[in-house]
């Protein structure tokens, strides 16, 4: 019998996707698409489950693509708790990156609540939390950034389940704050671009924040006609 679970959800999508599908061959926007995939699958979804309780054994994430978009779902009630907004959150920022690396720019929302997706994330995937996440990336997010729902920040201080067993509140309030910004609007997004540590070493974050530079530059010249894209390349510099 199909069940809601409570879930992080995050719908993702590619910023001037219609303009690719315009521009681009078909083959070009299926090896886009595929690399959305591998860049937001997690690194164990090829792991053999045979049960909900194995499945449940611990905190993982399932990818779904939906025409242009991909949407993450991480079911968090598990019996091992171990940090399932923390992990998510790092799963997300290092997407973000290795998709910017190879001249992709995203933006997405994240959302908590009741969500399907199956035992072994097949779907079908469908539940509130699905239409928050969906709403949150296409009327609010606007720009290339991963915003973050206040419920989920709320939710993360009030409800262990998504918290490690063995770290305190204060340790994973620490630990979200760094990966964790607010923007001029109000709304929290993922900060990538503060986050060197995540990179190999700072050669490796040099030539990221170069290949981020050059975008930008690109986005401002061949955009600079159209005011709506234009918007989201001026928020990038700024950022």
């Amino acid at each position: 019998m199909a069940m809601y679970e409570d879930c992080l959800v995050t719908f993702i999508d590619i910023l001037g996707f219609g303009n690719l599908v315009k521009t681009r061959s078909a083959n070009d926007i299926y090896q886009i698409l595929k690399k959305l995939e591998k860049f937001t699958q997690p690194d164990d979804h090829e792991a053999k489950i045979r049960s909900m309780d194995e499945a449940r054994l611990y905190s993982r994430a399932f990818a779904h693509i939906i025409s242009d978009a991909i949407v993450r779902v991480r079911p968090y009630n598990t019996q091992m708790r171990n940090g399932a907004f923390v992990y998510e959150l790092i799963d997300l920022l290092h997407a973000q990156i290795e998709l910017i690396n190879s001249g992709i720019f995203i933006r997405a929302g994240m959302a908590i609540g009741l969500c399907h997706t199956g035992i072994l994330g097949e779907g079908p995937l469908f539940g509130p939390a699905m239409i928050e996440a969906y709403k949150l990336e296409n009327e609010v997010a606007l720009n290339p950034r991963i915003l973050i729902h206040d419920q989920v920040l709320q939710a993360h201080r009030s409800d262990e389940q998504l918290r490690g067993e063995q770290n305190t509140l204060e340790y994973e309030l620490k630990v979200v704050n760094q990966f964790v910004l607010m923007d001029n609007d109000g709304y929290h997004f993922i900060d990538y671009l503060n986050n060197y540590d995540e990179f190999d070493d700072l050669c490796t974050f040099i030539q990221f924040l170069q290949t981020h530079a050059e975008l930008i530059r690109k986005g401002l010249i061949d955009y600079a006609a159209i005011p709506k894209v234009l918007s989201k390349y001026d928020w990038l510099r700024n950022y």
